[in-house]
């Protein structure tokens, strides 16, 4: 019988897509509160709220622009983007992609993170077996509007 020992540090959601792109993509809907560390069960996300339109703007203005550039295009098929469709179609490899969309994860870490925890579900994800990026509706909704030129903040 084999025998693995593996770690892996981070977030519920970091912990899924890390056990996804190693197991197989039936992870991806495997509720975070099975999931078992050494202290016991990773706990689920805070009850977390729906995206406002003022929240996605904000997290939105706080991008690089290279990030918006990158989750606009995936906005425009937020059910899933093919990898290597959004790199044909930004004109970038996937670690072109990756470095300029890390400063969304760190966006939603500095302004929807409380007490360790985040208060909004991921804008976006990456499902790795399917190799496809998908981004929130509520999210991917405001961003469609917000990355058109000359387009105002909601309520201004």
């Amino acid at each position: 019988m084999a025998k693995v020992t593996l770690t892996i540090e981070g977030e519920p959601e970091e912990i899924r897509s890390a056990l996804t792109v190693l197991l197989d993509q039936e992870v991806v809907n495997l509720p975070v509160d099975t999931l078992q560390t050494e202290s016991g069960p990773v706990e689920d996300a805070p009850s977390e709220t729906p995206w406002s339109d003022d929240d996605v703007a904000m997290w939105w203005e706080n991008l690089t622009p290279g990030a918006q550039k990158i989750l606009a295009e995936i906005a425009t098929r937020p059910e899933g983007y093919p990898a290597s469709e959004l790199a044909e179609s930004v004109g970038l490899d996937m670690r072109g992609i990756g470095s300029r969309i890390g400063s969304s994860t760190h966006n939603m870490k500095r302004l929807f993170k409380k007490n360790g925890k985040f208060t909004k579900p991921q804008p976006w994800t990456f499902n790795g077996p399917l190799r496809r990026y998908v981004v929130h509706p509520d999210v991917a909704a405001v961003v469609l509007r917000l990355s058109e030129p000359d387009t105002a903040r909601p309520g201004e």
